[in-house]
């Protein structure tokens, strides 16, 4: 048995509202461009594995979402872990990598306890 089609009249893949609202939303920020995904997990796995390299550094809360865990593992870049929502332990790794780019990547509300990232 072969994989499942769509059910019929059901449409897979972008369809003219969603490239209208990329459009207007790209106009609103006055931006060339938006991309939307469909979900979070979707975008994590996307963004990090299309604009990260091997030679950039992702700092990681402990406590990340599985999404951006995913993410980051999927992605070129090495991955480094601080300790959850301490940000103190955020600047000092972030002094001790020599990487050119940087990327810290967490949740504003952790989905699991519902800690509140300490970013302004």
């Amino acid at each position: 048995m072969g994989p499942a089609s769509p059910p019929r009249g059901c449409y897979v893949g972008p369809t003219p509202l969603h490239e209208q609202l990329e459009a207007r939303l790209a106009a609103l920020k006055s931006r060339e461009a938006c991309l939307l995904f469909s979900s979070g997990y979707l975008a994590n796995l996307g963004l990090m594995t299309a604009f990260l390299e091997s030679d950039d550094v992702i700092f990681s809360d402990r406590l990340n979402h599985a999404s951006i865990v995913d993410g980051g593992r999927l992605s070129a870049a090495n991955v480094v872990l601080y300790d959850h929502c301490d940000p103190n332990h955020l600047e000092l790794l972030l002094r001790e990598t020599p990487a050119k780019r940087r990327v810290i990547v967490s949740e504003s509300v952790f989905s699991v306890d519902g800690d509140l990232a300490s970013v302004p």
